[in-house]
């Protein structure tokens, strides 16, 4: 089967696209409400111990993505449809969504190894710190650099996943096309067409 004849994704792409976006969602809630200090400390650690954990498991759902991506054929933009513009625009927003999906738990991953608190996945499943991190000069300098850095790639994820978003939603109530719903669950698709009065 080549790839001008694939109509919609797979459901392990389609499972792994809307665990990761339910992910993205989860971790920007939590980075932006964890460091309150009208939590508890029990409830403080469990936020923390959660973004922590849902960020390696982003990590690693990402490189599996990648992975899958690369052997598993996907459907092609309807490129004939498509200003040039969009075409760039789209495989621009891919392209940083997937590198922002890896260097944000990297960053977050050795911004933890340069702090006082490990990553416990789960809250029991001790994972090792970044070791070439272990021996660093000026390790506050570096943690701190890390935090900004990780909240700024947060802020921009965030940015261009609404961006993402409101393209598929355009290509679906405006455009008219496949483009949501060959992402999304068959279950859905009925009632996405009946919502754009198809």
């Amino acid at each position: 089967m080549t790839q001008g004849t694939i109509t919609t994704y797979n459901p392990t792409a389609k499972t792994v696209h809307w665990l990761t976006a339910f992910a993205i969602l989860g971790m920007l809630i939590t980075g932006s409400v964890m460091g309150s200090d009208t939590w508890s400390p029990e409830v403080r650690s469990a936020l923390y111990t959660s973004h922590k954990t849902t960020g390696i498991l982003i990590l690693l759902l990402t490189l599996f993505r990648l992975y899958w991506r690369y052997h598993t054929p996907s459907p092609p933009l309807p490129i004939d449809r498509m200003p040039v513009w969009q075409v760039w625009a789209a495989r621009l927003v891919h392209a940083a969504l997937y590198g922002l999906l890896i260097a944000i738990p990297l960053s977050g991953w050795a911004l933890v190894s340069t702090g006082s608190h490990g990553i416990q996945l789960f809250g029991v499943i001790p994972f090792p710190s970044l070791p070439f991190l272990s021996g660093v000069e000026n390790v506050e300098g570096l943690h701190h650099a890390l935090e900004e850095s990780h909240e700024i790639m947060a802020g921009v994820i965030a940015a261009l996943t609404a961006i993402h978003i409101g393209a598929a939603l355009k290509h679906h109530f405006i455009d008219r096309d496949d483009i949501l719903t060959r992402i999304s669950p068959v279950s859905l698709n009925r009632w996405l067409d009946r919502l754009r009065g198809m």
